[in-house]
């Protein structure tokens, strides 16, 4: 699950959030990540869960991003903001572990409730889709969720040996998973697990989703005072 350097935002993007010293460019971040990230699959693997806490997203990030961001492992902090698949903005960080929290306990609700393999992989894909719309660190949420999506998949299905998946394709079914286009990502789970697919189907997900709250319309408005004062929109009168 490795960034492609497309273009310079991107890595002004990984910057920004902050990397430790012995990273010079990308190549180093890449170089570092890619090692780390096999690590991470390795110890969620082992110890695999269904349905993860808080703790273990935190964890499995650390893993992933340790000596690469000084940050690794913590969660956005109040007033940080991150945009993802073409501007969306992630949840509030003050919203991020009790969001996180709830996906959890409800994500354990459906799977008790679950009684087909396609009504399980429903219920994960659902996890993963709440997951990205909450976004909880500044960097590294697709590699962070891919990690989890493989220790889920052995928990429930006892399967071992998964079936590879493009980077882009998964990325792309997260997008269209909490927009509530649910079946890419569900199908993507059942291929892997070597199961038949589900018939398209759109979900009204529940929160956190498109909602807004305080922190995010003060940043909006502050976007909108900026975007005048250069000159991008109407002036206040």
């Amino acid at each position: 699950m490795i960034l492609q350097p497309n273009h310079d935002r991107q890595w002004q993007r990984i910057v920004d959030a902050g990397l430790c010293p012995e990273i010079k460019n990308f190549a180093d971040y890449e170089a570092k990540t890619l090692i780390q990230l096999q690590r991470a699959f390795d110890a969620s693997m082992a110890d695999p869960q269904i349905t993860p806490t808080p703790a273990r997203v935190a964890a499995i990030h650390k893993i992933i991003f340790d000596g690469v961001h000084p940050w690794a492992g913590t969660f956005r902090l109040l007033g940080q903001t991150v945009r993802f698949d073409q501007g969306v903005l992630g949840t509030d960080a003050h919203r991020v572990t009790p969001d996180l929290q709830r996906i959890q306990e409800e994500t354990v609700q459906a799977l008790a409730q679950a009684h087909t393999p396609q009504e399980q992989a429903v219920a994960i894909a659902c996890y993963h889709a709440r997951y990205r719309r909450v976004h909880p660190f500044l960097d590294g949420n697709t590699r962070t969720s891919a990690v989890l999506l493989q220790s889920q998949i052995k928990a429930i299905f006892q399967i071992d040996q998964l079936v590879p998946q493009r980077p882009d394709d998964y990325k792309q079914k997260l997008a269209q998973a909490y927009r509530g286009e649910i079946a890419p990502l569900t199908n993507h789970i059942l291929t892997v697990v070597g199961q038949p697919p589900i018939a398209p189907t759109h979900l009204r997900l529940p929160a956190p989703m498109f909602d807004d709250d305080l922190e995010t319309e003060i940043v909006k408005h502050r976007e909108e005072i900026l975007a005048r004062q250069q000159g991008q929109g109407p002036r206040l009168k």
